[in-house]
């Protein structure tokens, strides 16, 4: 799970206000983390992963920098913009082709006229 779906776990949990001191016990850390995901692999995260997690959040709450409902509203608007850019980006064929067409126009003047200017 990416540390962004962690803290947004936590943030709906604690409705956008700090969580437990990162300075708690093990024990008190192990509960806050169960409670926030039950399915965590205990083995894998340690106390110290746990303390990091509850430090970086209660930080970036206090500095007001966590707030998940501007991160869904700029989701929504890339998957739309997304969306109308590849429609407007697609090319056409047919201008394709006249640009070609014209391209070869001029070249085939040119070399008409430096046969006639060799000629000459």
């Amino acid at each position: 799970m990416s540390l962004e779906k962690v803290l947004k776990k936590i943030y709906e949990k604690y409705e956008a206000k700090k969580a437990i001191d990162h300075k708690s016990s093990g024990s008190e850390l192990k509960a806050f983390m169960l409670e926030i995901l039950p399915d965590y692999d205990q083995d894998r995260v340690y106390t110290s992963d746990i303390k990091k997690i509850v430090m970086w959040y209660n930080l970036l709450v206090e500095k007001d920098l966590l707030d998940f409902n501007e991160d869904e509203k700029e989701e929504d608007t890339a998957e739309e913009g997304n969306e109308e850019t590849s429609e407007a980006t697609e090319p056409d064929t047919e201008e394709i082709v006249e640009t070609d067409e014209e391209e070869t126009g001029e070249a085939d003047s040119k070399e008409e006229e430096e046969n006639k200017a060799d000629k000459a």
